[in-house]
């Protein structure tokens, strides 16, 4: 074999190398996701009991805190995500008033759900929030 031609087929191992390394399964890589400083609308969630479309549900995450509203009380509390998709809430306080029987069961799932995530994804430009590996919560940007 020749120089020329060692060198070639040297430089081609070394591109079908890195392509693996960039492209592993066929798949393209994506990019951390930072959650810091965005805000999100409810579209869905896992209960099947409960429809949380008749509420305004939010969620607004920045500098360490989540807030929002939930079908009836506003809502306040810790976060930790990592980009890698990792996801916390901690200690979160709401606002005490009362509602609808329909609007305070919505209420009791949301906050239930919410306080069981450990992990998120993004499908398209939706967040979704995971727990123990169920959908528990999706969103949608607020624009």
């Amino acid at each position: 074999m020749s120089i020329r031609q060692a060198t070639m087929t040297t430089a081609i191992v070394m591109a079908l190398a890195m392509t693996a390394v960039v492209l592993p399964g066929c798949g393209a890589v994506e990019a951390p996701v930072d959650l810091n400083g965005t805000e999100w609308r409810l579209v869905s969630w896992s209960d099947t009991e409960v429809d949380p479309t008749p509420h305004e549900i939010t969620l607004s995450l920045a500098d360490g805190q989540a807030s929002g509203r939930a079908p009836v009380n506003s809502y306040t509390g810790g976060f930790e995500f990592t980009p890698e998709g990792a996801f916390s809430t901690s200690e979160i306080a709401q606002t005490l008033m009362a509602g609808s029987d329909e609007a305070m069961q919505a209420e009791t799932v949301y906050m239930g759900l919410l306080g069981s995530v450990d992990s998120f994804r993004m499908e398209g430009a939706n967040l979704v929030l995971v727990g123990d590996g169920t959908d528990l919560l999706e969103f949608e940007p607020v624009q």
